[in-house]
């Protein structure tokens, strides 16, 4: 009698545990283990087009839709989504095959910028991801700052700028070039754990002495420091053999002058790309001269647009400040092509 009473105490402790083995797997469905969610939140921003595909876009998540994002508008979506692969698909309002789709990893909670150009037969999607630094503020020591943007590009950073501080003397030569201080967007202290857009700006402080600070600061220049600048700036002929020297000796070097916009036009067939001319001086005022420098076959977003009152689109007779890299000449047309670095609205 004790030995079945043993075995039915047995078969009764077996179903409770059993039972109990059951309770936890409350994120079972019909057997199978739901994937873990995570918040992520995507920013989205169209490009505007100045004349043709001027379309709305529908916004798809795994083929639901989020929303209708306006031409030329931005916004941004909090959403749930499962563990894995996810598919972000953009549709325009007017026809869903003219369209774009990009797909994307969920691990944890995360950040998803994406730049929306609008074509006549597609939807070219310019994605940007988070992304951790490779060092943290800590782990600086004595590096230099060459090899520290290195490993900054290399894990993925697109704005990697640095800045000399002359705060040497001739006698510490030795500590030259070392990091002094890093900051990724308004974050001076950060670790390998935290995580930032890909196309945040990465500002790398090092030491230099004194006067290598000042030539540092002088590799961007303008009529104040370069006085071959100020005079092609100021020539009254866009063909002043002046300007094809100085677009010669300067090829490669930044930089900086007050100017406005003059002309806007489509490049060739595309859509989305332009040509604009630019003129040294203030729209409707007094003409300062200088060459026709042109932005030659770029969209909106290449322009970098900065300031407190930037516009939708960059249109004729804008009042703006240039920072740039000095171009080609071509002495036929007289076009002194420029490279956008920085455009500020003024």
């Amino acid at each position: 009698m004790k030995k079945w009473c043993g075995i039915l105490i047995s078969m009764m402790l077996a179903v409770g545990i059993s039972a109990c083995g059951n309770s936890d797997n409350a994120d079972e469905k019909d057997g199978v283990s739901e994937k873990p969610k995570y918040k992520v939140e995507i920013e989205m921003k169209c490009e505007e087009n100045l004349f043709f595909s001027k379309y709305d876009v529908n916004v798809l998540v795994n083929e639901e839709k989020i929303k209708t994002l306006e031409h030329g508008k931005s916004d941004t979506y909090s959403l749930e989504l499962e563990e894995g692969k996810n598919i972000l698909r953009v549709e325009s309002e007017e026809d869903s095959s003219v369209s774009g789709e990009i797909e994307f990893d969920v691990s944890e909670d995360m950040k998803l910028k994406c730049e929306l150009s609008c074509e006549s037969d597609q939807i070219e999607i310019k994605e940007t991801m988070e992304i951790a630094p490779p060092i943290s503020t800590d782990e600086l020591g004595e590096k230099k700052y060459k090899e520290v943007k290195k490993e900054f590009e290399d894990a993925g950073f697109t704005n990697v700028k640095e800045k000399a501080i002359g705060d040497l003397t001739e006698d510490q030569i030795d500590e030259e070039e070392i990091v002094t201080a890093i900051n990724i967007g308004d974050s001076s202290s950060f670790t390998k754990k935290d995580k930032f857009m890909a196309d945040e700006k990465v500002v790398i402080e090092y030491h230099v002495v004194e006067n290598s600070a000042k030539s540092e600061e002088e590799k961007t220049l303008t009529s104040d420091n370069n006085s071959e600048l100020a005079y092609i700036l100021t020539t009254k002929d866009e063909f002043d053999p002046k300007i094809k020297e100085f677009a010669s000796k300067y090829a490669g070097k930044m930089i900086e002058f007050d100017a406005y916009t003059a002309d806007v036009s489509q490049n060739e067939d595309f859509k989305t790309r332009f040509n604009y001319l630019i003129y040294a001086g203030d729209y409707g005022g007094v003409s300062v001269g200088g060459p026709n420098f042109q932005f030659h076959d770029v969209n909106y977003s290449s322009l970098n647009l900065q300031g407190d009152n930037v516009p939708d689109s960059l249109g004729v007779g804008v009042n703006i400040h240039v920072i740039a890299i000095v171009g080609t000449y071509n002495e036929d047309n007289g076009l002194f092509e420029l490279e956008p670095v920085a455009i500020t609205m003024r």
